[in-house]
C-alpha cells in the first residue's frame, strides 16, 4: 500500500518539478523584454504601452508556477530557531498539523476564490483596463493551476509525514 501512494506521490513531485522548471525559464523572456524596453526609451525615445503590464503577467506566472515546486523541494522560507532541535518525528507530528491547519485553510481559500474569479473572467471576456488592454483570464486561469498544483504538492507532504509518523519510513 505505501508503495502505491510513494508511486502516487512522486508523479505530483514530477508535476510540480516539470512545471515550476517549464515556468522558469520565463526569466529570460522577462530579462529580455526589459532590455528591449531600456534600449526602445532611452536610445530610441520610443517606449511601448505594453511591456511593463507583460512582463508583471509574466512574473506572476513565475512565481507562482514555481510554488509547487519549491515545497517539493522544501525550499519555502522558514524560521527554524526550535523547529531544527527537535527530532524527525515530532517535525513530522508538528508539520501534519500545522498543514492541516493553516496549508489547507489557505489553499482551499485560494482555490475557491480563484476558481471563482477565473470563471467569471472568462464569462465576461475580462481584460485589463490599461490602454493595452491585455486579456486578464489566462493570469487568473494560471493562479487555479498553481494553487492546484500547491494542492497536490501539499497533500504529497502531508501523506510523507503520515507515513513517516506510522512507519518510520520516508517515501
Amino acid at each position: 500500500m505505501v508503495e502505491k501512494i510513494g508511486k502516487v506521490l512522486k508523479k505530483f513531485d514530477f508535476l510540480s518539478i516539470w512545471a515550476g522548471k517549464l515556468t522558469s525559464f520565463l526569466i529570460i523572456a522577462i530579462t529580455l523584454f526589459q532590455v528591449r524596453e531600456v534600449v526602445a526609451r532611452y536610445i530610441f525615445d520610443k517606449p511601448t504601452i505594453w511591456n511593463w503590464e507583460l512582463c508583471t503577467m509574466l512574473y506572476a506566472a513565475l512565481f507562482l508556477m514555481g510554488g509547487a515546486w519549491v515545497m517539493q523541494e522544501k525550499k519555502h522560507v522558514s524560521t527554524d530557531i526550535i523547529y531544527v532541535r527537535l527530532s524527525p518525528r515530532t517535525r513530522a507530528y508538528l508539520d501534519i498539523v500545522t498543514y492541516l491547519c493553516f496549508f489547507t485553510v489557505f489553499v482551499g481559500v485560494m482555490l475557491w476564490q480563484g476558481v471563482e474569479m477565473a470563471l467569471d473572467s472568462i464569462k465576461i471576456g475580462e481584460t485589463s483596463y490599461t490602454q493595452w488592454g491585455p486579456p486578464i483570464y489566462p493570469s487568473k486561469t494560471m493562479m487555479v493551476v498553481a494553487f492546484v498544483l500547491l494542492t497536490m504538492q501539499g497533500i504529497a507532504k502531508i501523506m510523507r509525514d503520515i507515513i513517516f509518523v506510522t512507519t518510520g519510513k520516508e517515501i
